[in-house]
């Protein structure tokens, strides 16, 4: 019961102020501005041929370093769980998953170096 009447005394001295009625302080008048956390078109745009770029590049590097990012990078598992389901120590699965991002990596550098000659 205490916690319960200890609970309803808190909650009675949040103060809640409505986002659609102005605050007034001192006679001043000070109107509430909502921040827009929403993406841009254009953020949206780059993210999704970010995305298709990377897609593209991931296509061109072997089968295994695939899967080592896949399962890191994309499912966001563990060292452990990869080396679980891979069969391998968490050391060895950290080691190649470096292989597979730096060889991933050389790929879109050279993606982004071939399209910038064309481009000028």
């Amino acid at each position: 019961m205490n916690e319960c009447r200890d609970l309803i005394r808190k909650k009675k001295k949040v103060v809640i102020y409505s986002i659609d009625v102005p605050i007034e302080t001192n006679n001043d008048e000070i109107t509430r501005e909502i921040i827009d956390d929403c993406e841009s078109i254009e953020d949206k745009i780059e993210r999704k041929e970010l995305r298709g770029c990377i897609e593209a590049a991931l296509k061109t590097v072997s089968y295994d370093h695939q899967v080592m990012i896949i399962l890191r990078d994309v499912q966001g598992m563990s060292y452990e769980e990869i080396g679980q389901i891979l069969k391998c120590p968490p050391g060895t699965v950290k080691s190649r998953i470096n292989r597979a991002r730096n060889a991933l990596k050389e790929i879109l550098i050279n993606k982004k170096e071939l399209f910038l000659k064309n481009k000028v």
